[in-house]
């Protein structure tokens, strides 16, 4: 049974995958255009974070923030287009262009991607995140689960819940984002995309060294070796060593490329432009 939403325009009738614990993405119709979206309806006391928001005002403020960024980076193409706020009793939702196509996370059930496929979605991937930073955000959610491959193998990046302005500080916005270092230190158990930094809660205060781009190139970094092993990979260094000598079929050049992406220390990654030169040319090859 479908649901209906904004006084009947539009009609839900499917969860999509992106859905998490902060909120839930839905696929609908609109009526009105005649048209398929995504309904992102974000909840207002997550199960485990009844704490997150301090009042209405707050995760109004929340909300309507992620939909000011999504339209200010709308002209990148990166992330959905958006088109509005919705309110279903006491959630808001942010409708917006719906991307069809799977997600990254479930390509990788199937099983490890070719080199070639994993060298033409990291090229795309760096392409879009250098697009970000030129723009002044940085992603910081850069996952399996956060990536959409269309039919004609276009990448999407269809979350943009944790995107934080590199240049211009939001002293609101990120005393609620210092709140869910919770969040992050669960998603870097589960995945191995969060950079140690990120999840320390770097930039997030004015005493603490600003959060560089090169969160996401960490970020990256773990996309491209979850697509190279087929499974959420948390590893030390070492484990990601035996398993390329155990695949002679990976390029030894992408291999040394991921462990550099994968360094600890921001200052000792490559720059994203370095990372998309080098897949390019092993692309190529």
């Amino acid at each position: 049974m479908a649901i209906m939403l904004a006084k009947g325009r539009f009609r839900i009738y499917q969860m999509l995958v992106g859905s998490g614990v902060f909120g839930s993405v839905y696929r609908a119709y609109d009526t009105l255009k005649d048209r398929e979206v995504a309904v992102k309806l974000l909840l207002r006391t997550p199960a485990k974070f009844q704490n997150l928001y301090s009042g209405e005002e707050e995760y109004e403020f929340i909300v309507k923030e992620e939909f000011k960024l999504l339209q200010e980076l709308a002209p990148l193409g990166v992330f959905p287009k958006p088109i509005g706020i919705i309110r279903q009793n006491r959630l808001l939702g942010i409708v917006m262009e719906f991307i069809e196509g799977e997600s990254l996370m479930e390509l990788l059930n199937d099983g490890p991607l070719p080199v070639e496929r994993v060298l033409d979605y990291g090229v795309q991937l760096a392409e879009q995140l250098e697009a970000l930073h030129t723009a002044g955000v940085i992603n910081r959610d850069t996952h399996p689960g956060n990536i959409m491959v269309v039919p004609d193998r276009t990448i999407r990046l269809v979350d943009a819940g944790l995107i934080r302005r590199a240049r211009k500080r939001d002293l609101r916005r990120e005393q609620w984002i210092s709140a869910m270092r919770l969040k992050l230190k669960i998603w870097a158990t589960m995945y191995g995309h969060v950079p140690p930094e990120v999840v320390r809660g770097q930039g997030l205060s004015a005493s603490q060294e600003p959060l560089t781009p090169q969160a996401d190139v960490y970020g990256l970094g773990g996309v491209l070796l979850d697509s190279l092993l087929g499974h959420k990979v948390f590893a030390p260094s070492e484990l990601w060593r035996k398993g390329s000598e155990d695949s002679p079929s990976l390029p030894m050049a992408l291999c040394e490329l991921i462990e550099a992406m994968r360094d600890s220390r921001p200052e000792y990654r490559p720059l994203m432009a370095e990372v998309g030169w080098t897949l390019r040319t092993l692309r190529g090859q």
